[in-house]
């Protein structure tokens, strides 16, 4: 993947990417279950989670992205001699992005993958989403489900067809069918000059996060693709029953986590030094509300659509 010229081509790529791995993963692996029968292998969301960390780092390094992996001494929490120190949020991924100047969003998230055998996403825990919640609310966090796609049935109307891929499970984005892929699309699954990759999407809805099960069909009205924080006119548009929309979300600056992350020197240079450090298993300096397994943060760097007219149409949300 080139580098990307700006967030939405990045986002859309990444997207792209991620799909594409699933549907790789089932057509051409197989796994033995418990039985002892070969059946078509799922891919682990961890794997899918682990590749767009490394994926949106790689592709985003001309955009200022900062992509990080924790250790096992900062993963989900800490427990020192016995004794909770740092209680886990049991979030996959922190993300900071800021999706016009002076709009970010701090978002906590839980990733799932879509099982094509049983039609929902596989693991979606009530009960682990709700603590979830609860901690992001402790720590002014957004809340949400990062969700992991493939190329089937309901996605398409046949699994491995491209002419009927319009996407229809989307009804959180007024915008979904807006993305021009054909000025910079660098995945071989551009299906037309405005069909979203679908790979990568969102559910922000604190309701539907704590009930069961998780099928397309129950989180479809609140459910859109991961470039939808980049359609700032939509950005009014609720994203829960409760009638939030994700402007009333946002903040003029970074989290402090982020900025941290943000302003850390590289490694290897002269002023290179650990955002944490761990000495007798107590981390100095470590944010409070560091828990999750990955952090990715995402500055402004244009969306490559409108330009000045994107800059005049947020004036009102700052």
């Amino acid at each position: 993947m080139n580098p990307a010229a700006h967030i939405e081509q990045l986002l859309w790529n990444v997207s792209a990417m991620a799909r594409r791995s699933a549907e790789q993963t089932r057509t051409h692996v197989l796994q033995r279950d418990t039985k002892n029968r070969l059946v078509r292998a799922n891919q682990p969301e961890e794997t899918t989670t682990n590749n767009l960390v490394r994926q949106l780092g790689f592709g985003g390094r001309n955009l200022g992205v900062r992509a990080l992996l924790h250790t096992r001494p900062l993963e989900g929490g800490r427990t020192h001699k016995g004794v909770v120190k740092r209680k886990p949020s049991g979030a996959d991924l922190e993300l900071a992005i800021e999706v016009a100047p002076q709009i970010w969003f701090d978002f906590l998230l839980q990733a799932k993958s879509f099982r094509p055998s049983v039609g929902t996403y596989e693991h979606w825990s009530p009960k682990q989403n709700q603590h979830l919640i609860s901690w992001a609310k402790k720590h002014n966090r957004i809340p949400g489900m990062l969700l992991y796609n493939d190329f089937v049935v309901p996605f398409v109307k046949k699994v491995g067809t491209t002419t009927d891929y319009t996407c229809t499970v989307f009804g959180g984005c007024a915008s979904v069918e807006r993305v021009q892929v054909e000025r910079w699309g660098q995945t071989e699954y551009c299906h037309g000059p405005k069909a979203t990759p679908a790979g990568i999407s969102m559910c922000l809805d604190k309701q539907l996060m704590s009930t069961r099960p998780a099928h397309l069909t129950a989180i479809k009205k609140y459910h859109f693709q991961i470039e939808h924080l980049l359609h700032i006119r939509e950005h009014n548009d609720a994203i829960d029953g409760q009638g939030v929309a994700l402007t009333a979300l946002s903040r003029p600056t970074p989290p402090g986590w982020a900025a941290d992350l943000l302003n850390a020197a590289d490694p290897g240079t002269s002023d290179a030094g650990a955002i944490y450090r761990v000495d007798d298993g107590e981390p100095q300096n470590t944010p409070p509300d560091f828990s999750a397994r990955a952090s990715l943060v995402i500055p402004f760097a244009g969306d490559g659509r409108q330009g000045s007219s994107l800059a005049a149409s947020t004036t009102s949300l700052q």
